[in-house]
């Protein structure tokens, strides 16, 4: 609990911090793209490594963190590591090198996978040096975002939807 409270400290201070000028380049020219998943948006990982491997064909260099805290870790199909609370010391600061190093990668597009807001990877948005960083819409995720989607359960999943209007760029 203590520690969970460290960390929303240090996202808010590292929202303030983070001067990185954002902007949106064209999907085109885009070359590197980041995801942040939990488990709910891997409730179907078959559709979502096809969309990683459609990014995949068109040139761009995917890396992801995933937060699984199921026993059964999908398989995917790009280079990415998992996240845990262990990942964080006592007073909420990243400990992880990998994730230190994911943070620093200067991202074309930025993309958080989750529904709800979810702490973790708040700090890790908060922090990134990515020029776009893209989620689903929720009033209280403020200034972690550049492009935010409302979702339509009637169309595709979140990570099909937020690629359909990235594209459109």
């Amino acid at each position: 609990m203590i520690k969970k409270s460290f960390i929303s400290g240090k996202t808010k201070k590292a929202l303030k911090r983070n001067k990185k000028t954002r902007k949106s380049i064209s999907f085109q020219e885009a070359k590197s793209v980041g995801i942040l998943i939990d488990d709910a948006a891997l409730k179907n990982p078959k559709a979502f490594n096809e969309l990683v491997l459609q990014l995949v064909d068109e040139g761009k260099k995917v890396q992801g963190i995933c937060f699984i805290e199921s026993v059964d870790l999908p398989k995917l199909s790009f280079p990415h590591l998992f996240l845990s609370m262990k990942d964080f010391n006592w007073s909420g600061t990243i400990v992880n090198d990998q994730v230190k190093k994911f943070i620093k990668t200067d991202f074309d597009y930025l993309f958080s996978l989750n529904t709800s807001p979810f702490l973790l990877f708040e700090n890790i948005l908060a922090q990134s040096a990515a020029k776009c960083r893209i989620g689903c819409y929720d009033t209280e995720q403020k200034g972690c975002f550049e492009m935010v989607i409302g979702t339509d359960p009637k169309k595709s999943s979140l990570f099909g939807q937020m690629l359909e209007y990235v594209k459109l760029i």
